[in-house]
């Protein structure tokens, strides 16, 4: 289960870093501008929060099975049940913050795409706004 725990931590640590050293830098010296780099880094972001949900999930269940099992070499102490939580708590934060400020952030800049998108095509034929529902 250690090696499970592991590679959820790597996955959820590694992509951060991958993300912040990597990915941001690239985009935003090569792509046309702040926009089109802002969009592409908000569809990674939202793919590498994914990732986190599910790291923290195999973590927690990981972590619950050792407990569960009780051995005194894999015990879970105190300390890590309060880093995961503390970790999940703030990802949690994060991921509910960014889902708000995007809405908002589309609602300022595209009103009349998104009251198109509402609406449908045969009221507003001009928007190009694809609307995916996930």
């Amino acid at each position: 289960m250690l090696s499970l725990e592991f590679l959820a931590l790597g996955v959820w640590i590694g992509g951060l870093i991958v993300l912040v050293g990597a990915v941001i830098p690239a985009v935003f010296n090569t792509w046309g501008g702040q926009e089109s780099g802002g969009f592409f880094l908000t569809r990674a972001f939202e793919g590498y929060n994914r990732l986190v949900v599910v790291a923290l999930i195999l973590l927690l269940g990981a972590m619950g099975y050792r407990q569960w099992r009780g051995e005194a070499a894999a015990t879970v102490s105190r300390g890590e049940w309060i880093l995961l939580s503390a970790m999940g708590g703030i990802a949690g934060v994060i991921i509910c913050r960014h889902k708000n400020d995007l809405c908002i952030w589309m609602k300022q800049q595209y009103p009349q795409k998104l009251a198109s998108a509402i609406a449908g095509p045969a009221k507003y034929p001009n928007s190009d706004l694809v609307v995916v529902h996930s």
